[in-house]
C-alpha cells in the first residue's frame, strides 16, 4: 500500500511529524515487507486509528464503513474481489449496489492505484468507504485467512518502537 496523499494528510493534520513519517516509510520499505507504513504507525502507537479514519473520510469525501458491517458480508460479495488483491490493498468488499457498483471498505480510500486495480479485476465501478485498519485486518483474516500486523491481536509486540 502506498499512498502519498494519505501520508500528506496525516502530516498536514499533525497526527504525525514529518520525521516520524519518514522513519516509518524507511522502515516499511517498498511495502513488500511484513508491515505497511500505516500498520507501523498504528503498532508503534504514533497515531490513533480513529483519527486516521476521521481525517481520511473528510479528505477523500467518502463515507465511513462502520466495523460491524464488515462482520456480515455475503459470500457472493466477497467472491467479487480476488483474495490477493484484497489483501495487498487492505480492502474488503461490503456490498453490491443495484446498478452493479461494488462498495469496498478501505484502509486508504485515497489510494488511486488500489481503486484502479480493483476496477480492473472486478470489472465494475468501485465505491470507496473509509474503514479502521484493525477492522479491515480482522475481515481479511476472517474471510481470506490473511494474517497481518494488526490481526490476530497480540501476534506482534506493539510496545516495541
Amino acid at each position: 500500500m502506498s499512498s502519498t496523499q494519505l501520508q500528506s494528510i496525516l502530516v498536514a493534520q499533525r497526527l504525525v511529524t514529518p520525521e516520524q513519517m519518514q522513519y516509518t516509510l524507511e522502515t516499511a520499505g517498498d511495502g513488500a515487507g511484513e508491515f505497511t507504513w500505516l500498520e507501523l504507525l498504528l503498532l508503534w502507537h504514533l497515531v490513533e486509528e480513529q483519527h486516521v479514519v476521521n481525517h481520511v473520510e473528510a479528505a477523500a469525501k467518502v463515507p465511513r464503513c462502520e466495523p460491524e458491517r464488515l462482520s456480515h458480508v455475503p459470500h457472493e460479495v466477497l467472491s467479487l474481489v480476488p483474495a490477493d488483491v484484497a489483501i495487498e490493498h487492505r480492502v474488503v468488499p461490503v456490498g453490491l449496489e443495484p446498478d452493479g457498483d461494488l462498495r469496498v471498505a478501505m484502509v486508504d480510500p485515497t489510494d488511486e492505484t488500489a481503486v484502479e486495480e480493483l476496477e480492473f479485476f472486478c470489472d465494475r465501478r468501485i465505491l470507496r468507504e473509509a474503514a479502521p485498519a484493525t477492522a479491515v485486518a480482522w475481515a481479511l483474516h476472517h474471510y481470506y485467512g490473511a494474517a497481518s500486523a494488526l490481526w490476530p491481536p497480540g501476534q506482534y509486540d506493539r510496545s516495541a518502537a
